[in-house]
């Protein structure tokens, strides 16, 4: 699928995650071609966040106040540890020093003090006290940075945990992806093996055709688009990271092309003129050591968290529920495959707390759910 569009083959078993995201359950149930469906909703914009300054050594690192959660399995695409924070922060020095790029942020911004417009009435009361307690407790953020690219199977796979937190703690928790150095693969057997490895661990549908077919030789290239989009926009950038993960991931495409990337960008509604006069003025960082995806670092409450490797639903939840966040229930379905679509079976199930039967029972009874092919597998949107 070079050109990025979307055949409608019939249903069959792919490799990896959930049979149910990958067979057709309803035989009545016609799946819409998958570029079809165009999102144009473009959620709220998060605030920018720089990477992490602590050393990844294959266990949760903390700063700050707290304890980290239990560390989980790295990703063993590198036959190394995950490299420290530094060096997927900055990659190798240039020889050149003006070819250093500068650091993109230097962590979350806040917003700027506002003038107290009326005299507090109540200064140095109990109560006032009181009052500025709690505004801190409502006012208490996370920022969930995932430190990918759009070639991480494990990446990939934590989608249904953070569509799980989002609708947990919604605005209280903001998540961004970042890119890590380019990679460069140079044994395409292995990434199929390691896909294969991973995709019962997380769920998620995985179609390992690319490593067999269509290889890439590295990420330069789609990480660039990402880039750029970034410099557009960061809402419709993690829209187009998400989109180029399912195109690599589960369509089985080489999205190493510059036609079939912009194909992709216009599908989550950027501005591909944009994109296009943006794409040499991006700096793509790269370094000699291997790079282990994913790490996931957590701001909180004073508190910087690192997650090697594939994280669930209570890793995350650990430093959230510490620093007083609280969660709620998810929104109705309709809304939820409205917000987030198109979704895998996985991510309802994950979400909702469904078993198989009941996940797809709700999809196929939910007025307006309806499923859309992507490769070999069915996701849902509303249309």
């Amino acid at each position: 699928m070079g050109d990025g569009t979307n055949p409608e083959p019939p249903i069959n078993s792919g490799g990896g995650g959930d049979s149910d995201d990958n067979n057709r359950e309803d035989e009545e149930t016609q799946p819409r071609g998958l570029d079809d469906y165009n999102s144009d909703d473009e959620p709220e914009e998060t605030e920018d966040i720089d990477e992490p300054s602590n050393p990844d050594t294959g266990t949760p690192s903390v700063s700050g106040g707290g304890g980290a959660p239990v560390g989980v399995p790295s990703d063993p695409t590198s036959t190394q540890e995950d490299p420290s924070a530094e060096e997927i922060n900055e990659g190798e020095e240039p020889e050149n020093p003006e070819d250093a790029e500068p650091p993109e942020d230097s962590g979350p911004e806040l917003e700027p003090e506002q003038p107290n417009e009326k005299p507090d009435q109540n200064d140095g009361s109990e109560e006032s006290e009181q009052d500025d307690e709690d505004d801190e407790e409502e006012d208490q953020e996370a920022q969930i940075v995932i430190h990918s690219d759009p070639w991480d199977s494990i990446g990939w796979g934590i989608y249904p945990v953070r569509l799980q937190l989002k609708e947990e703690y919604g605005d209280q928790v903001q998540f961004d992806d970042r890119l890590v150095p380019i990679r460069e693969f140079n044994s395409p057997e292995e990434m199929e093996q390691h896909w294969d490895k991973w995709a019962p661990r997380h769920g998620m549908p995985v179609n390992t055709e690319v490593w067999i077919n269509d290889p890439p030789e590295s990420t330069e290239l789609a990480n660039r688009a990402f880039k750029a989009a970034r410099q557009q926009s960061i809402p419709r950038a993690k829209q187009f990271m998400r989109r180029l993960k399912m195109a690599t991931n589960v369509e089985g495409t080489n999205i190493e092309d510059r036609e079939t990337v912009f194909d992709l960008a216009e599908n989550v509604g950027l501005d591909t003129d944009q994109l296009d006069e943006d794409w040499d003025d991006v700096h793509v960082r790269t370094t000699v050591r291997e790079i282990g995806t994913p790490k996931t670092t957590i701001h909180v409450d004073g508190e910087t968290i690192t997650q090697p490797g594939l994280v669930t639903a209570n890793d995350l939840k650990t430093p959230l529920k510490r620093a007083g966040l609280e969660a709620d229930e998810p929104q109705p379905l309709k809304s939820f495959v409205d917000e987030h679509g198109p979704v895998a079976m996985k991510e309802v199930r994950q979400v909702y707390d469904y078993n198989k039967e009941e996940a797809l029972t709700e999809l196929q009874t939910t007025e307006g759910i309806e499923p859309v092919e992507y490769g070999e597998t069915i996701f849902w949107v509303n249309w």
